[in-house]
């Protein structure tokens, strides 16, 4: 391999030692407990679906049993990922071919939580919605889940949210 391709950049990590390279981050899911946070909304490029992500942004931490070293720092995100449907309108599956409706009845549950400020009447779509809570805050009790692959990988799981 030649250097004539590299930039400078490059060059200087590959020059260094293992001490000069960062270390692997770990994802770590936010801590069980009750927090307040900031709603965000995206829609996240699949090939295969549709998918909304919601991401709760801390702002503040309200009842968290950990100890003070391992207390989130203000601004850490928990996110959702919730697959609505194929791109060809057909629906979720699981292996067993059974509808999977898990990423529309989690986006439900949490736009009905949402609804009695933003949809009162009923009459806004599920976007507009959306648009509507974009920045709201919300009380929120996490929770934990493993990986089913990967039983050492937890993710956070949405309990319960409301309006702040």
């Amino acid at each position: 391999m030649t250097d004539t391709n590299l930039n400078a950049d490059i060059l200087d990590l590959l020059d260094g030692t293992l001490e000069d390279l960062a270390d692997l981050q770990k994802f770590q899911p936010l801590p069980i407990g009750g927090y307040r946070m900031g709603v965000y909304w995206t829609y996240p490029d699949h090939e295969e679906y549709v998918a909304v992500m919601l991401e709760l942004k801390l702002l503040e931490v309200l009842d968290v049993k950990v100890a003070e070293e391992d207390m989130p720092e203000i601004g850490k995100s928990a996110k959702f990922y919730m697959t609505l449907q194929r791109k060809d309108r057909q629906p979720m599956l699981f292996k067993d071919g059974t509808p999977n409706t898990i990423g529309q009845g989690q986006f439900k549950e949490v736009l009905a939580a949402m609804a009695p400020v933003f949809n009162p009447d009923g009459t806004l779509s599920n976007r507009q919605m959306i648009e509507a809570s974009e920045g709201c805050e919300v009380v929120v009790l996490l929770g934990h889940r493993k990986d089913k692959q990967d039983k050492d990988v937890i993710y956070n799981t949405l309990k319960s949210l409301a309006l702040a």
